[in-house]
């Protein structure tokens, strides 16, 4: 995960790549959802999440991440502010801070950010997230890989604060910076949660610095820990958390060594700088500390809670420890030292570990990172994987765990392989000294997050070094890899070699290799692949091997075959191909495929867009279309032509070099027949062409029945083949004039290998194995009721072969796919709208529709849309007091709050100047909302007072803002350090209590016996938090479930008869006194079910999402707008007649 100072120097293939990954969708807009909790914001590319950075309003919303994230390598060279050029120096702006918390959700869904940057040395609050403001479980499932985070105070990699947020299953790696509340993970914990969590990253600062968190106060961390050296001059500086106040650190461990390098401070400690009244237990650590003799675990201890923790005297340095016991490095690496602590079989509990992931230390059970032998050789989890690749490590002679065949049994996640072996990671099955000679079928599973750290090692992947006389590896997944090292480097084998067959594999994410030779081979699967085939796999890795040779699948195949097998990822080295970057050997083939990736040759730069070099045998019925960038012998199809044939195949990249380069072939030195190229052609030196660049014909080379578009490359001469304008390259007698085989003709053959369609590949040819995913996108639902609606779709192309049926599907949890509830319109013979009617609905429930067409391909599927069928309509009611003693009562409220909302919605008969009028009431007087007379302070004055701690009351007034006979909405807040009131959404008066709130004593009202309301009420809620002005905002218009986060009582008074008042969240009932049938009234209040959005701006066009309304901003200063959109307002009109329909409210 940390790039060494070598490394960063050397990858100069790496940086170019990175360059072009960071270069990705236009700002503005995520990558889809809504940013609600059942439709969140998708995160995929650096621009999302740059966009979250600069926009506060959506710092509420839920997100998910999608896909790995990388910054560019080069931080100078990054726009992180998505104005179109690279800047500014300070790198990414912290998610949330001091003034604007981050207070939403993110789910990282086990993916990854590389390559963040922050350098604002006179910042507080730095991080991925600067701030993080709880609200259950905010951040989950996210690593930060080689970051550099520098600031001042409260630094973190994930994030600077964390302040009664939940943070789980995430970790760090990289190096962060500043002078103190300093950790890997986060800088301050202030009564958050942190579990599951770890972090690699080397830190240095001053003040309060640990490896996973700097500065811990009354909150948990649990279940987590930190592998990173720590460099600190000032004082609190721990290998796990530099000081620990009333916080409790339970089942964690550090392997990070601590240097003192000035200073003579002493609460410098192997996992812990200072314990100040916290609680530390099942703890170890086995980090060198520098300097004294006791700080093996604990520098300083002020009346902490010490227990069961334990240090490595010998890997320490340290003979005696604060607060822990110490034991030799053997003692350590027994569970009979462990005394009192939990090895019984759980996630959260301890095991020894495998010696080649934590050298046989403890280790909690969660990491995988235990040796497990499987049943009758089925491999169902990381542990049993461990079993396999620890054979020689146990045993350095052959092992039988290296012979067999494995069947994978179940998708298997590796997670926290960053941190082992000295966040080395993964240990390959067979090395350079003894090859792994069993098979591996993965029988359709997967392998996610591999992480392997070995830029010094050759033979590097899941598998080191294979040998298989016979039979396969086959059907295997392996996502999101991390794989670097010195030579012959894939993600799933290094060198495989033998005469077996790899089949149905294939890979996404990051392949590196550090070799700076010919010897040195990089692939997405494979760094080498040596006898036998491939077949039927493909890789959308990215690939970088510096000075050697590298391929979307694989770098080298030698005296092999690869057969129906595509690459999609970017490839960078000085000899390299989408898919292959040599093919060696008389008897190597590629045979039916394609690469679409952009390709980089560096330094010499020889680069295809299919292959590299072909020393080997023929390329048959393949072609390429990624754009390639190379120096000497650059081609759309092949860089240099060495091998026996080039038959059938194309190209259509944009192709630029220095010398030797051409539209398809760089240079020719053997035969090309029966191929075209369409893409630019830019190159500097004397050989270039349309179609190849160089053709040796002195030596009897030929180019037969050859063809290159001139206008569309840009070039009207060639070393070899026919130009032609591109009508003619759009006509299929230029080709069969040619003798190439097409569909529909048998003069020049019955094999059929090419065909034409005007909406396939553009007009041009294409080989008839082709088949074309349909092309279709989604439109908006119209017509919805209660339980049907009416879905749209475009279909913009009909694929190949044939388009065999279409509709649209839906669900209500997202990405809705035709295994979920469908329509089936059948075939259609061109492209176009069509529209279908969606039923079996359930009433007032928020759906996802996507429309699919299908081919003998498969099922593409378009933009996903939303829609809420409307609720069954009912009749809504309010309650109607007309001051005859008439008022609502109850019991049971809750008596231990701290913190409260009130609000209602209130239309006001008659204001008296000489009467008061109670609205809500919560006993003995703890929160009041009214209205006063003039004779009470008025005149229309609206009152909301709160009763202290001591028994004294404080409030806020305001005059002539109560009006009669309009529905208003009033709600007042209080936490005792400020109180607010607001109506219709606007803040109106505010206070500051200073003082904790008076306890409640249970009972409620609403009017009351002796200070009656002469008007109506309805909707009327009690939080035990403070809501915002947005939340109270986006709420006021809508109906609630009464399951909200903090709503502890509801009253929708939509009975309409009796003497009772049901509370939908708490289930306080209200008694009606002095109250008839006639109280009961129909509720024209402006509410219903619907949907708001909110938005903050100056300039520019605003879409609310999920409201399907717009507003152009053009105003001097931000302006906060929130609209809200109701499916279906079940409210009647004053006579009784008719609901309103399509009712909007913009605050």
């Amino acid at each position: 995960m940390k790039l060494s100072k070598q490394k960063k120097t050397s990858l100069i293939t790496l940086v170019i790549i990175i360059m072009i990954w960071s270069i990705q969708s236009t700002a503005g807009v995520y990558s889809g959802g809504t940013g609600s909790s059942s439709n969140p914001y998708k995160i995929a590319t650096a621009n999302d999440l740059i966009e979250l950075s600069l926009t506060s309003d959506d710092w509420t919303r839920y997100f998910i991440q999608t896909e790995d994230i990388f910054f560019n390598i080069d931080p100078s060279e990054q726009d992180w502010d998505n104005n179109g050029s690279a800047g500014p120096s300070e790198g990414f702006l912290p998610i949330g801070n001091n003034t604007t918390m981050f207070s939403g959700f993110y789910d990282g869904q086990l993916h990854t950010i590389s390559y963040l940057y922050i350098n604002r040395s006179s910042t507080n609050y730095v991080g991925l997230f600067g701030y993080i403001l709880g609200n259950g479980e905010n951040v989950r499932n996210l690593g930060i890989t080689d970051a550099d985070v520098t600031g001042n105070w409260y630094i973190g990699m994930l994030a600077g604060y964390v302040q009664n947020a939940t943070v789980l299953n995430c970790f760090s790696a990289g190096n962060a910076s500043g002078p103190g509340y300093i950790g890997g993970l986060a800088g301050y914990n202030d009564d958050g949660t942190i579990s599951n969590c770890f972090s690699l990253a080397d830190i240095t600062g001053n003040w309060y610095v640990g490896g996973l968190v700097g500065y811990s106060r009354s909150g948990t961390i649990k279940y987590s820990f930190s592998t990173g050296d720590v460099d600190a001059s000032g004082n609190n500086v721990g290998g796990f958390a530099g000081y620990n106040i009333n916080n409790t650190i339970s089942d964690c461990f550090s392997l990070g060594n601590i240097n003192r390098y000035s200073g003579t401070n002493i609460a410098f400690g192997g996992f812990c700088g200072d314990n100040n009244q916290g609680t530390i237990m099942n703890c170890y650590s086995t980090g060198s500390v520098n300097f004294g003799t006791d700080k093996g675990f604990i520098g300083n201890n002020e009346g902490g809670t010490n227990t069961a923790n334990f240090f490595d005297q010998n890997t320490s340095g340290q003979t005696t420890g604060i607060g822990a016991t110490a034991k030799s490095t053997s003692q350590m690496k027994s569970s009979g030292t462990f005394s009192g602590w939990n090895f019984a079989a759980g996630n959260n509990n301890w095991v020894m570990s495998s010696i080649i992931c934590f050298a046989g230390y403890p280790v909690l059970q969660w990491t995988g990172a235990y040796s497990v032998a499987p049943s009758g050789n089925q491999i169902s989890s990381l542990m049993n994987l461990v079993w396999i690749a620890e054979a020689m490590s146990i045993a350095p002679t052959a092992d039988s765990r290296w012979t067999n065949l494995y069947t994978q049994t179940q998708d298997i996640v590796t997670w926290t392989t960053p941190g082992w072996d000295g966040n080395q990671g993964w240990t390959p099955i067979g090395n350079d000294v003894i090859n792994f000679t069993g098979l591996y079928h993965g029988q359709n599973h997967i392998i996610r997050n591999l992480f392997i750290d070995r830029p010094q090692t050759d033979h590097i992947g899941l598998f080191g070094n294979t040998y298989s006389p016979q039979g396969d590896f086959k059907d295997l997944g392996l996502i999101n890899v991390h794989i670097t090292g010195n030579g012959q480097v894939g993600s799933m084998i290094g060198y495989c070699s033998g005469s077996g067959q790899v089949s149905n594999c294939y890979s996404t994410g990051i392949v590196i290799c550090t070799g700076t030779d010919y010897a040195a081979n990089a692939g997405g699967l494979f760094g080498i692949k040596s006898s036998g085939s491939i077949a039927n796999c493909h890789s959308d890795a990215k690939i970088s091997c510096n000075e050697g040779i590298a391929g979307g699948i694989v770098g080298k195949l030698d005296n092999a075959t690869a057969s129906n097998c595509f690459a999609t990822g970017m490839v960078g080295a000085e000899l390299c191909g989408g898919l292959i970057g040599r093919l060696a050997s008389g008897d190597s083939n590629i045979n039916n495929c394609y690469a679409t990736g952009n390709v980089y040759g560096v330094g010499y730069g020889m680069a295809g867009g299919l292959l590299g070099m072909n020393s080997g045998n023929s390329i048959n019925n393949s072609y390429a279309t990624g754009d390639v960038i190379g120096g000497t012998y650059v081609g759309g199809l092949v860089g240099s032509q060495e091998g026996s044939l080039v038959n059938n195949c194309y190209a259509t990249g944009n192709i630029t070099g220095t010398d030797y380069v051409g539209g398809l072939i760089g240079a020719n030195w053997v035969m090309v027949a029966n191929s075209y190229s369409t893409g630019t052609v830019t190159a500097s030196g004397s050989f270039k062409g349309g179609l190849a660049g160089y053709n040796d014909t002195e030596n009897y080379s030929e180019i037969n029945n050859c063809f290159w578009d001139m206008e569309s490359s840009g070039i009207s001469t060639s070393n070899g083949g026919t130009g032609k304008a591109t009508s003619e390259m759009k006509t299929i007698s230029t080709f069969t004039d040619g003798d190439w085989d097409f569909v529909g003709e048998t003069a020049n053959g019955e094999n059929d290998y090419w065909n034409m369609l005007s909406y396939v590949n553009d007009g041009y040819p294409y080989l008839n194995w082709q088949i074309y995913l349909p092309i279709v996108t989604t439109e908006a639902v119209s017509s919805v009721t209660t339980g049907a609606a009416t879905g749209h779709g475009n279909i913009e192309n009909l694929g190949v072969p044939v388009l065999t049926q279409h509709g649209v599907c839906w669900n209500t949890s997202g990405s809705p796919v035709i295994s979920d509830s469908r329509t089936e319109e059948g075939t259609v013979s061109g492209n176009g709208g069509f529209s279908c009617e969606i039923t079996g609905l359930t009433p007032n429930t928020e759906y996802f529709v996507r429309a699919y067409a299908t081919n003998e391909q498969g099922t593409s599927y378009g933009n996903e849309v939303t829609f809420q069928t409307n609720p069954v309509a009912q009749d809504n009611y309010c309650l109607n007091f007309n001051e005859e003693n008439d008022y609502v009562s109850g019991s049971g409220f809750n008596t231990t709050i701290t913190a409260i909302t009130v609000e209602t919605w209130v239309n006001i008969n008659s204001l008296p100047e000489n009467a008061i009028s109670r609205f809500i009431t919560i006993d003995p007087e703890v929160a009041v909302l009214r209205y006063d007379g003039s004779q009470f302070g008025g005149p229309a004055q609206l009152h909301f007072y709160i009763k202290k701690a001591n028994g004294s009351l404080v409030g806020v007034r305001v005059n002539n803002v109560l009006t009669t006979g309009e529905w208003l909405h009033i709600a007042g807040t209080c936490d005792g350090n400020q109180m607010k009131l607001y109506l219709n959404g606007e803040l109106i008066s505010s206070a500051t209590p200073e003082s904790s709130l008076f306890a409640p004593n249970g009972t409620f009202g609403f009017s009351s016996a002796s200070e009656n309301l002469d008007g109506k009420l309805d909707e009327i809620r009690v939080w035990n938090i403070v809501r915002t002005q947005q939340q109270i905002r986006e709420c006021m218009h809508l109906t609630l479930s009464g399951i909200e986060n903090g709503l502890i009582n509801y009253w929708q008074f939509n009975e309409g008869s009796g003497t009772t008042a049901s509370d939908n969240a708490g289930g306080c009932t209200g008694f009606l006194n002095n109250m008839t049938q006639g109280t009961w009234v129909y509720s024209t209040i402006p509410a219903g079910i619907g949907v708001s959005y909110s938005a903050t701006e100056k300039y520019g066009n605003v879409e609310f999402s999920g409201t399907g309304a717009a507003a152009e901003y053009d105003t001097h200063n931000a302006a906060t707008v929130t609209v809200s959109k109701l499916h279906l307002a079940p409210n009647r009109n004053p006579d009784n007649t008719e609901s309103f329909n399509n009712q909007y409210w913009i605050i």
